[in-house]
């Protein structure tokens, strides 16, 4: 009723988790308590990797603000929600993710670096004239020139779907290095739809999900909007040392920021 994803209430639970941690003892009543235990068991009965590497990541980033603000006591707070992360993070479905999406990554990260024109030959299809509408008539000589050519084992969908977002963010800003406006992650996917189409080898969801928004917003940022979306930088980092505002304030705000740079659903 709630939400489509496990990944999606993830998304909002883990800067709700790790920003209740530090909230004043004044909120702490009985009324709260109860609610937060709710909150917790529903989490717990759909949780998620997204849920379980965005509180991971958030505190180990807030283990460095700590660490530079000399607050050392307040990090054994944070290592209370990072054991038992590590711990859930043992479940078979959320160690083939991490552990694909890591291979992934690692295994194929030069494909982000290829300039516009290598990534273009990277179309097998096209080097080997492959008939697009009939892949029964390709020759022993073309099929065997397929088998010889260095391709990745298919991976799961969640990290095709997620490396396809961050390949369209870096070929995007080749492309375009001013972005595509906001909220037009979807003319950028089909624009350059044809010079990517050889990714499907990779998995056959990489052009049906995420096609508006993303896996992540670290790429929708990118594509929407160039280089400039590296100017937000320097804006959290003054937010995250700023003393107007208290900590269980910014870490739920950075902690949406990190979750859903690496899992997101768009802005809003």
């Amino acid at each position: 009723l709630f939400f489509n994803e496990n990944s999606h209430l993830g998304m909002i639970a883990a800067p709700t988790i790790i920003s209740t941690v530090f909230f004043k003892k004044s909120f702490f009543n009985n009324l709260f308590i109860i609610f937060f235990t709710i909150f917790i068991i529903i989490n717990f009965l759909f949780f998620s990797t997204t849920l379980l590497v965005g509180i991971f990541l958030s505190c180990i980033a807030f283990t460095f603000y700590f660490i530079i603000r000399k607050k050392y006591s307040k990090i054994l707070i944070l290592l209370l929600l990072i054991v038992p992360s590590i711990f859930l993070m043992q479940h078979a479905t959320c160690t083939k993710k991490i552990s694909e999406t890591k291979n992934f990554m690692i295994n194929n990260s030069n494909i982000l670096f290829d300039s516009i024109n290598e990534l273009k030959l990277r179309d097998y299809r096209k080097q080997n004239n492959i008939d697009e509408t009939d892949e029964t008539d390709e020759t022993d000589e073309t099929q065997e020139n397929y088998k010889m050519e260095t391709w990745p084992i298919f991976y799961n969908a969640s990290s095709s779907v997620h490396f396809y977002s961050l390949l369209l963010a870096t070929y995007s800003i080749k492309q375009n290095f001013l972005g595509h406006g906001i909220n037009n992650y979807s003319v950028a996917f089909t624009r350059y739809f044809d010079d990517l189409i050889w990714f499907n080898k990779f998995h056959e969801y990489v052009f049906v999900m995420n096609r508006n928004d993303g896996s992540n917003n670290l790429a929708k940022l990118i594509v929407e909007f160039g280089l400039f979306a590296f100017l937000l930088i320097p804006i959290f980092l003054k937010f995250l040392f700023s003393n107007d505002f208290h900590d269980y304030q910014k870490f739920f705000i950075l902690s949406i920021l990190i979750t859903q740079l690496g899992r997101g659903a768009g802005y809003f």
